[in-house]
C-alpha cells in the first residue's frame, strides 16, 4: 500500500501498472489486512473470533445508481451470514467471501480501472 503512494505522489502509478482508482486499490489492502489479522488472531487463546471480509455485490445505493443488480437486502446476505457464524464455526477465517462463497485471490496487475485483484471461485461453499 506505501508503495502505491509514494508511486502516485511522485505521478507514476499507471506506468508501474497500478490502477487509476484508488478505490480498487483499497479493496486490496482490506482482504490483505484481514487475512493479516485472521493470522494473528490465532494466537488468542479465545476461538470463537472470525475475521472475513466480504463483498456485497453490485447494490442499487446512492453510489451503484440504480442500474445495480442487487437490492439492499441481497446485498446485506453475505455481510451478515459472516457476522453471524456460530461461535464454534471455526472457519471461514481469514477469508474473502462472496454470495456467501469463499473466494481465492491473487494480486494481478491493477491496470483494470476499478479491479486490483482477480477472484477465482473455489468450489467450496460455506
Amino acid at each position: 500500500m506505501n508503495q502505491f503512494v509514494q508511486d502516485v505522489k511522485e505521478g507514476i502509478h499507471s506506468k508501474k501498472g497500478w490502477s487509476n482508482t484508488a478505490y480498487g486499490i483499497s479493496h486490496v489492502g482490506i482482504i490483505a489486512l484481514t487475512k493479516i489479522l485472521a493470522r494473528a488472531i490465532t494466537e488468542d487463546p479465545r476461538d470463537d473470533i472470525l475475521i472475513n471480509a466480504c463483498d456485497p455485490g453490485w447494490v442499487r445505493t446512492d453510489m451503484a445508481g440504480p442500474k445495480a443488480t442487487k437490492s439492499p437486502d441481497e446485498g446485506a446476505e453475505t455481510p451478515v451470514y459472516a457476522a453471524l457464524l456460530p461461535t464454534n464455526a471455526g472457519q471461514p477465517n481469514g477469508e474473502f467471501l462472496k454470495d456467501k462463497i469463499i473466494q481465492e485471490w491473487e494480486v494481478m496487475s491493477c491496470q483494470s480501472h476499478a479491479v486490483a485483484a482477480e477472484n477465482k471461485t473455489l468450489n467450496k461453499q460455506i
